[in-house]
Parts: structure tokens; sequence; C-alpha cells
């Protein structure tokens, strides 16, 4: 599977993700960079499928994953496990995932866990789309993937014959 980097809000490094058709791109598992990390499921901070305590799964773009936070117990996930120490709190947030593409994860991968709760913490990439969608606005995350896969598409192209004869 091809391996893009994301930008990371100026920061030198930045996540590893594949491209994924039912959800664009989802982080490689197994990563840490400054600031982050990024656990053997591919979710950001610890997870224990063993846990018997129901699973909550907070969804989201980079405010749920708590981009810019790097202690653990000060992101929403940390504050929430302060709250619900009844539930096993799994950060399942992307940075720039638009709420379609957290529906095709809970569908096509999050759902085998058999989680409790699903918590959606999301809306502004969403509402940005609209507002601004044609502008440069967003150069951010999805910007930085969107760009990735255009020159790996141009690079397969060079490849392909465009004259089909049949």
């Amino acid at each position: 599977e091809p391996i893009l980097t994301t930008s990371n809000g100026g920061q030198k490094e930045g996540l590893k993700v594949y491209l994924d058709p039912l959800m664009g791109f989802r982080y490689v598992p197994n990563q840490n960079i400054p600031g982050y990390s990024i656990n053997k499921f591919g979710f950001r901070e610890s997870f224990e499928p063993l846990d018997k305590r129901p699973k909550l799964f907070l969804l989201g773009g980079s405010s749920a994953f708590s981009l810019h936070i790097a202690n653990e117990q000060k992101t929403l996930s940390g504050r929430l496990r302060e709250f619900l120490p009844q539930y096993q709190i799994i950060n399942a947030g992307v940075i720039g995932f638009l709420s379609g593409q957290e529906l095709g994860y809970m569908v096509h991968y999050l759902d085998e866990y058999n989680p409790k709760v699903y918590l959606s913490f999301s809306g502004f990439n969403d509402l940005n789309g609209q507002i601004f969608p044609k502008t440069d606005v967003m150069k951010g995350y999805n910007r930085s993937i969107q760009m990735q896969i255009e020159r790996a598409l141009q690079d397969a192209c060079k490849n392909c014959s465009h004259n089909s004869k049949n």
C-alpha cells in the first residue's frame, strides 16, 4: 500500500497514512513522531482489546485527535477517561477527517471491536468545505494528502495507454 506523509502543523515530521478506498486515508500503525504516537491498531494513545469495559470510540478530525496536545492526559480522550472511567475510551480521531470518512471508519473497521458508544466530535472540516469549497483555506492535512495522491496518479498514468481500441 502506498504510504504518504501528512503535514503536521508546520512541524518537520508528519504522521504517515495509507491510502484507503473506504476512508480516503488512515494512519499507518506503530509510529511515533514528536508529540504523537499511533499504536499497533492505528489509534492515538493506548487501546487494550481484551479490556472488559464497554468501548467508547471518539471520532472526528483534529479536535478529536487533539492536534497540538502532546500530553495524553490533556487530550479530549484523556479528559473523557477522567469523567467516564467505566468506559475504555479509544481515540480514533484522524486529523482532517470529514463526517463521511468517520462513517466509513465505523462501518468498515471499528464495528469489529464491538463498541458500546461512538462519540463524534466533528463538524468544522465539513462546514469549512461548504463555506470555502473552491479556496485553499484548508492547506493542512487533507490538502497535503490530496497533492500526494494527485502526484501518485500522474506518475501511474504515465505508464497507462489512453488510447483503447475496442
